[in-house]
């Protein structure tokens, strides 16, 4: 957020609306992918840390293997490439 764009309160009424009226406790809350309840134990156990992963959004690991390892393998050439031509260039540089 930039601070020439401050946040308008109107931006919260989706929050506003899903969080509902404790006069009806709250019956139109319900839990979907963005929010969810999480039992007391578990947060205990968490040492009370509330940076939660998403349980609709399942960590799919690091990927394949044989996909990333040639993404890698390019991306080291590519760092190598540009790394010599710097090298080039702030050699003619010293010579000046």
């Amino acid at each position: 957020m930039k601070k020439s764009k401050p946040i308008r309160i109107e931006e919260f009424e989706p929050e506003k609306a899903w969080w509902g009226k404790e006069s009806n406790g709250f019956k139109t809350r319900v839990e979907n992918e963005h929010a969810w309840r999480v039992p007391l134990d578990q947060i205990k156990a968490g040492n009370f840390n509330l940076d939660l992963k998403n349980p609709h959004n399942p960590d799919e690991g690091p990927g394949d293997v044989d996909h990333l390892l040639p993404e890698y393998e390019k991306l080291l050439a590519q760092i190598a490439e540009t790394r010599g031509k710097l090298k080039a260039q702030l050699m003619e540089a010293l010579k000046r």
